[in-house]
């Protein structure tokens, strides 16, 4: 599994299916390598991805924070910037990724049973029906230029 952008994205998601023989697993291991992305090995299929659920789980909450009116996206970013180191806060992730990626998504966690891993606010959905798809189409949590620089 590339994550996007998966020109400039350095992991690659190495997924062990059912029927999967080890000898065939490390040769995708060794092909991601090839490419000079690092590989993560992840020993079975799951729904969601590894690292989506992980990100799904933590925005589930900032989501849930914001939509409660406990503290603003911005806000939220720059404490998990400052108190762990983050490169990207959660909202500057959802806007990269798209606001209309993270409703599929959410949507598939839903038709696959998986509603304990979504938020239990419909923020986003609202954003998406109003046109903020994120960074791609300049306004999401933030807003950007035409080349995609957010606008302070």
């Amino acid at each position: 599994h590339f994550f996007t952008p998966a020109a400039v994205t350095d992991l690659v998601e190495v997924i062990k299916g059912e029927s999967t023989s080890p000898e065939v697993f490390e040769r995708g291991v060794a092909f991601v390598q090839s490419l000079g992305k690092t590989p993560l090995r992840v020993q079975r299929d799951i729904p969601g991805f590894s690292m989506n659920r992980i990100l799904n789980a933590a925005l589930r909450e900032a989501v849930d924070l914001v939509a409660e009116g406990i503290a603003s996206p911005e806000d939220l970013d720059v404490g998990l910037r400052l108190a762990y180191g983050c490169k990207r806060g959660l909202f500057e992730i959802a806007d990269y990724a798209g606001l209309d990626t993270c409703v599929l998504v959410r949507q598939s966690l839903i038709d696959l049973g998986e509603q304990a891993l979504v938020s239990r606010s419909d923020l986003i959905e609202g954003m998406v029906s109003k046109g903020y798809l994120g960074r791609k189409m300049g306004k999401g949590f933030y807003r950007y230029t035409p080349e995609g620089k957010r606008i302070p």
